[in-house]
């Protein structure tokens, strides 16, 4: 079976992006890690971040320019999992629809 020109147009593509971008696998980095450099950035942008230790949860208040925001850890764990990990969330039993 012959390789078509659109087959070998693609291939093409392939390889020169390899080329240019590498092909090597990032680190990847755990969870703590990935919050706290996150921390950092956002600290260096000029946000106050506080820690508020919780009974089952911990949660991060964010504040600058006077606007506030809190988090949840585990919302910062979903965040981490969906766009650092790229996996898809598992739905809670809430946005399931079982407690609406």
């Amino acid at each position: 079976m012959k390789m078509g020109t659109a087959q070998k147009q693609n291939i093409a593509i392939q390889h020169r992006y390899w080329n240019t971008h590498g092909t090597t696998q990032r680190t990847i980095i755990s969870f703590e890690e990935w919050l706290e450099v996150g921390f950092q950035h956002q600290e260096e942008q000029g946000v106050t971040i506080t820690k508020i230790e919780l009974s089952q949860d911990v949660m991060y208040y964010l504040e600058k320019d006077g606007k506030k925001k809190a988090k949840l850890e585990s919302e910062f764990l979903a965040d981490y999992k969906t766009f650092y990990l790229g996996q898809k969330p598992q739905d809670t039993p809430f946005e399931a629809g079982v407690l609406a």
